[in-house]
């Protein structure tokens, strides 16, 4: 890392061995780091070796949890910007990484909070032609009997395919659909019925079960890319300032915690 300023950007996308660069293993808030405590913003540099890709792969930058505002360059060429709060993102670098062997990967992050810094890894990635992008798993409602998800992705894809849809819950598909996808930005909806589920509960009620949801888009019979995350099947409503999860009424309350350490990013998940 380095003290963000015009002059030190400039350097870094054009000579960056000519910078001081002070040695952090991220995830890490700048403001953790000695010598750079005071400063407004941070640039964050890493190089690394062109991989191999084949024919049909796409590779990408993906920065999925950085606070606050940030902006990114490789080989000092503009990738794009985000601000907004841990959102995730994906930068596609395959025409970029054809120009050379090796790769100077710029990052600048600014902030006013105590906690701005890279609070995820970025990472380089490889997929197919299509990419998931974005993912969300939502319960519209739920019982003893049925479970009613939504899901949602926005899938990028290098060219007009077709493409199989698959979910996985726990291990078991229980969706498989076939996909039109043009070129580009692609978002898709689809929702699946569960049957006898493992509803999740707070304290005090039950179980806080979880299930495990994967997301995979198949491009000719092979997986181009997946998502996969964790979610509570559960019905939560808030009506006449009642709150009732799987309709048993719930007392809301809350407590407060200290803060377990100056560096956040470094909190156990």
């Amino acid at each position: 890392m380095h003290p963000g300023s015009d002059d030190a950007r400039l350097a870094a996308l054009t000579s960056p061995d000519r910078l001081a660069w002070t040695g952090v293993d991220l995830p890490a808030e700048w403001r953790a780091v000695e010598g750079l405590d005071a400063s407004a913003g941070v640039l964050c540099r890493t190089s690394f070796d062109s991989p191999a890709i084949g024919a049909g792969q796409r590779l990408w930058v993906e920065a999925p949890g950085i606070n606050e505002q940030a902006d990114l360059w490789l080989d000092g060429a503009y990738l794009g910007d985000q601000d907004d709060y841990f959102r995730h993102h994906s930068y596609d670098i395959t025409a970029l990484v054809a120009l050379n062997d090796r790769h100077d990967l710029v990052l600048e992050v600014n902030g006013a909070s105590p906690h701005a810094g890279v609070w995820r890894p970025v990472t380089i990635r490889t997929t197919g032609l299509a990419h998931i992008h974005a993912a969300r798993v939502m319960t519209r409602d739920a019982s003893e009997e049925n479970a009613h998800v939504l899901f949602g992705a926005t899938i990028d894809c290098g060219s007009a395919l077709t493409a199989t849809i698959r979910t996985t819950i726990d291990g078991t598909v229980v969706d498989s659909r076939r996909q039109s996808l043009s070129k580009g930005a692609n978002n898709v909806s689809w929702n699946l019925d569960v049957a006898r589920p493992r509803l999740w509960w707070p304290h005090f009620l039950g179980e806080p079960n979880l299930v495990s949801v994967l997301i995979e888009v198949l491009v000719d019979g092979e997986v181009s890319d997946s998502h996969a995350t964790r979610t509570g099947l559960r019905e939560a409503t808030f009506q006449n300032w009642t709150c009732t999860v799987n309709g048993e009424p719930l007392f809301l309350d809350g407590a407060h915690f200290a803060q377990p350490g100056i560096d956040l990013a470094l909190a156990s998940l």
